[in-house]
């Protein structure tokens, strides 16, 4: 995908830099690059945006710069002039230094080589939209968006098995690891500096802890009002910066709440040149609701039908494009969509988590758990570090054969258990796990698919819409109060359409919710006993989705599932054990019990071994 690479050495490496650089060429990028004695800085880019070419060149020669992704404002300052967002920044760094780049709202990553100080700087934003892969070897810095760029160099691949253990545990990884020991991410807020063939890590910023946002209770009607209120303000100033010098804008619309906030920010802001899609059936939910939010904003609007038949060329790309770190079956269905209006559209705008963070998944028991602080603290950490976790460990057990399983087992716990501070209260531990692992780590996964064809920009991830968010006491976070009463203020007849998975009009009561919540846990409950046959036809639950795995393993792609799976050869049985892999084939096409989220991930493990260690 886009991004940028480099080679930091004593010498000049051309064949090696070069083959660094079309390791991500996927979509015939434009390519921009540079060597300067043992200094190689690449750009692999779009076109669409920060066009002056790279690396740039302070006007003293010191500094040269590559630069992936935008930058939207400094401190409380808009910066309207801002037409190249890395000439922007490497003047940044000219005028004020690296102490400048904690106060920088964007989403980016970059690498700044300092020619005097024969000094090189890698540099994430504060959420890490924009990942950055590094390494050393043979007294070299390597560095790249994808790692396959790094496995160019004469390597020595040794599998993190802490990584295969969170893949086979949360999904995707935690933490700043990949699939190969010694590789590693940089993470969100942080600076590395390599010097002199040593590594420092510098964190920038950090997520702040309040009490009040935990323990607050109380809700008087003067403050809901004047928080709301600057609550709109922040996400229409926030829009704002991010649809200026936009052109030519793609919004993925669900029938949920955060994609139709960003179209409605976007049309608020002027936007025409906009247009929306959405996935599913005709009947579903998404496309009931999405087609209506389209139709009042006078967006143009397509609609697919996502079906099987590509499923197994889209699935074994983006295991490949993703460095196999990432769940294998949530992104596929955008390749369809996202190709349609390749080279239609330049910019995709998201907004990811936002619902997350504003409170959409406090009803949960377990989170509930946390909130209510009142068990012994060991027992809250042991929610905390298996709360993400979607694969039954006594599975996985049997999964993989005994030697492997012996280097995994537990290793899951490793990254989770870091967010147990007995300083803070639980849920806030919950919300730097949720966002920082859950949203960092699965959703910019999910991302790579979005990132190949577009400029990706997220309204969540805008400082001050997060900053507003996480400082916002809990009791204002409820079944999403806040965030709900915001939009049905701003966008009344937008907030008049029901909304995906609660069928409610958005700015209703609590007590309406709480009701919904209560009828979802008792069809949850039927649906584990004979009145399942008949809850299943009823509407509320019975949700039409744009994907079904499960059944199409059983049907479309029977075939291609179980060629794949029973072949002898298969690289990754050097881990699994084979006998199970035939037991969850056969379980799963009997109907006997639906696997196909675990057979997506034995199928991710071994695209990883076919692409990267054969």
């Amino acid at each position: 995908m886009p991004g940028i690479a480099g080679l930091i050495s004593e010498r000049a490496e051309e064949a090696l830099f070069i083959s660094m650089q079309s390791s991500m060429n996927h979509l015939n990028y434009e390519m921009d690059s540079d060597i300067n004695n043992g200094v190689h800085l690449s750009r692999v880019h779009l076109n669409f945006i920060n066009k002056a070419k790279q690396p740039l060149y302070s006007s003293d020669s010191k500094y040269s710069l590559v630069f992936w992704g935008e930058i939207f404002s400094v401190e409380d300052k808009v910066e309207d002039e801002i037409k190249d967002s890395a000439l922007f920044f490497l003047n940044l760094i000219e005028r004020h230094g690296l102490e400048i780049v904690s106060k920088i709202n964007g989403q980016f990553s970059a690498a700044l080589h300092d020619s005097q100080l024969k000094t090189t700087y890698l540099i994430s934003d504060r959420f890490g939209t924009h990942p950055l892969y590094y390494t050393q070897n043979n007294s070299r810095l390597l560095f790249a968006s994808e790692v396959k760029a790094l496995l160019k160099d004469k390597i020595t691949k040794r599998i993190d098995y802490q990584g295969v253990a969170e893949l086979f545990s949360f999904g995707h990884l935690f933490g700043s690891k990949t699939m190969f020991e010694g590789i590693f991410m940089v993470a969100p807020a942080t600076i590395l500096k390599y010097s002199q063939n040593k590594l420092e890590l510098i964190e920038y910023w950090s997520l702040s802890y309040s009490e009040d946002v935990y323990y607050k209770q109380r809700i008087r009607t003067q403050e809901s009002d004047e928080i709301q209120y600057t609550l709109g303000q922040v996400l229409i100033r926030a829009s704002k910066r991010q649809s200026a010098n936009a052109e030519q804008i793609l919004v993925p619309l669900s029938g949920g709440l955060d994609s139709r906030y960003v179209a409605a920010l976007y049309h608020h802001n002027g936007a025409r040149n906009l247009s929306t899609f959405t996935m599913g059936p005709e009947e579903s939910e998404d496309q009931r609701y999405g087609s209506q939010v389209a139709s009042v904003l006078d967006f143009p609007h397509v609609k697919f039908d996502i079906r099987p038949e590509n499923t197994w060329e889209a699935a074994s790309k983006f295991s490949y494009y993703s460095d196999a770190m990432s769940s294998i079956s949530a992104p596929l269905q955008n390749f369809e969509p996202l190709g349609y209006f390749s080279n239609k559209k330049q910019i995709l705008a998201a907004s990811q988590m936002c619902d997350a963070l504003f409170g959409s998944t406090l009803w949960r028991s377990r989170v509930r758990t946390l909130r209510n602080n009142e068990r012994p603290r060991k027992n809250m950490d042991d929610i905390l570090i298996n709360l993400f976790k979607i694969y039954d460990q006594q599975q996985i057990g049997q999964l993989f054969n005994r030697e492997a399983y012996q280097k995994i087992e537990g290793l899951y716990q490793m990254e989770a258990s870091k967010y147990c501070s007995s300083h803070h209260h639980p849920l806030h531990n919950y919300y730097r796990l949720l966002m920082n692992e859950h949203g960092r780590r699965g959703t910019f996964g999910g991302n790579i698919v979005l990132n190949l064809f577009y400029e990706t920009r997220m309204l969540s991830y805008d400082n001050d819409v997060f900053n507003f968010g996480w400082q916002l006491p809990i009791v204002h976070r409820e079944h999403q109060y806040l965030y709900r009463k915001t939009f049905a203020s701003l966008f009344p007849e937008l907030g008049r359409i029901k909304r995906q998975g609660y069928n409610l009009e958005i700015g209703v009561s609590k007590a309406r919710y709480e009701l919904k919540m209560i009828e979802n846990k008792m069809a949850t409950i039927a649906m584990s006993t004979p009145l399942k046959h008949i809850v299943k036809f009823y509407k509320p639950w019975a949700k039409i989705t744009y994907t079904d795995y499960a059944s199409w393993f059983r049907n479309q792609l029977r075939n291609d599932l179980v060629s794949f799976l029973s072949k002898r050869d298969l690289k990754c049985r050097v881990l699994l054990n084979s006998d199970y892999i035939d037991q969850l084939l056969k379980e799963h096409l009997s109907g006997k019990r639906n696997n196909s989220s675990l057979l997506w991930q034995i199928i991710n493990l071994e695209y990883f071994y076919q692409n990267f260690l054969d």
